[in-house]
C-alpha cells in the first residue's frame, strides 16, 4: 500500500540520518606515519559517500560536521553518489563555513548544480579552505557560470594538486577566463580530469582556448592531464609543454 511504502521510506530516512549523525559525530583518524603517538601524521576522515543523503539530510547533519570539523580537524571529506543538490552544498558551504585543515573533498555524483558549486567556491575564495589538495567535482552538473566561479577561486588553491570536473555540463565559455591570463593559475596542480564532457567534445574552439592555457603556463607542474575527447591541438601542445619544462629542468 501507498502509506506502507511511506513508513519504509521513513524508516530509512530515519536510519540513513542516525548513521550519518553517528559517522559525523565520529570521524575515523588514520595514522599516516609510523609513529602511532605522533599528532602530526594523522589523518582524520569522515566518509558518507554513497549513503543516499538527499538535501533535508544534509541540513540536518551540516552542523555536526561543522563542529566535528573544528573539534577533530578533518582532513578529509567524501559525499559521493548522495542526491545532496544545492541545499545540501549551502548548509556545508554557505556563509561563514570554514574547514580549515580539509584537504581532501570529493563531492562525484552529487548534483548540486552551478548554485551548488558557487557555495563551494565562495568558501575557497574566501580562504576558509587553504589547505585542498584534492577536490572531486565530476558529474556534478557544473555549467560556465559554474566553472568560471572556480577560476576566481583559483588564487585561494595554491596547494591544490589534483581536480575532477569531468562530465559535467560546462562548455567553450567556462574556459574563456582560464585562456585569457599568463602564468600559474593553479600552481601546483599535477593531474586535471576534464573528460566525458560532450559540451566539449571536438569542439574547435575549446581545444584552441586550452591549448593557449597549456602554454600560457596556467599549470606549470602538471603531469597527468584527461582532456575532452576529440581534440587535437591540446595534445601537441602536451608534448611541446612536457619537452620545454624538461628543457628547463636540465638547465637548472
Amino acid at each position: 500500500t501507498a502509506n506502507g511504502i511511506d513508513a519504509e521510506r521513513a524508516v530509512l530516512h530515519c536510519t540513513m540520518l542516525r548513521t550519518a549523525v553517528r559517522k559525523a559525530r565520529t570521524p575515523q583518524i588514520l595514522a599516516l606515519g609510523g609513529n602511532e603517538n605522533d599528532d602530526d601524521d594523522d589523518s582524520t576522515d569522515i566518509d558518507l559517500s554513497n549513503m543516499g543523503l538527499n538535501k533535508d539530510i544534509m541540513r540536518r547533519i551540516a552542523s555536526i560536521l561543522h563542529e566535528s570539523a573544528n573539534a577533530y580537524c578533518i582532513t578529509s571529506m567524501a559525499f559521493d553518489n548522495n542526491p545532496m543538490a544545492e541545499r545540501g552544498a549551502r548548509a556545508l558551504f554557505g556563509r561563514g563555513a570554514i574547514w580549515i585543515d580539509l584537504m581532501t573533498l570529493s563531492l562525484d555524483n552529487t548534483n548540486i548544480g552551478d548554485a551548488g558549486c558557487k557555495h563551494l567556491f565562495n568558501t575557497i575564495a574566501d580562504d576558509n579552505m587553504p589547505e585542498l589538495i584534492c577536490l572531486g567535482l565530476a558529474n556534478v552538473d557544473m555549467e560556465d557560470p559554474g566553472l568560471c566561479a572556480l577560476w576566481r577561486a583559483a588564487p585561494k588553491l595554491s596547494q591544490l594538486e589534483r581536480l575532477d570536473i569531468s562530465n559535467n555540463l560546462f562548455g567553450p565559455n567556462g574556459l574563456v577566463m582560464l585562456s585569457a591570463g599568463q602564468g600559474p593559475l593553479l600552481p601546483s596542480l599535477e593531474e586535471l580530469h576534464m573528460g566525458r564532457v560532450s559540451n566539449l567534445t571536438g569542439n574547435v574552439n575549446a581545444d584552441r582556448m586550452l591549448s593557449r592555457a597549456l602554454l600560457a603556463g596556467r599549470f606549470p607542474k602538471l603531469t597527468k592531464f584527461y582532456f575532452p575527447e576529440g581534440f587535437e591541438g591540446v595534445p601537441r601542445c602536451l608534448k611541446v609543454f612536457f619537452r620545454e619544462r624538461s628543457c628547463r629542468r636540465r638547465r637548472k
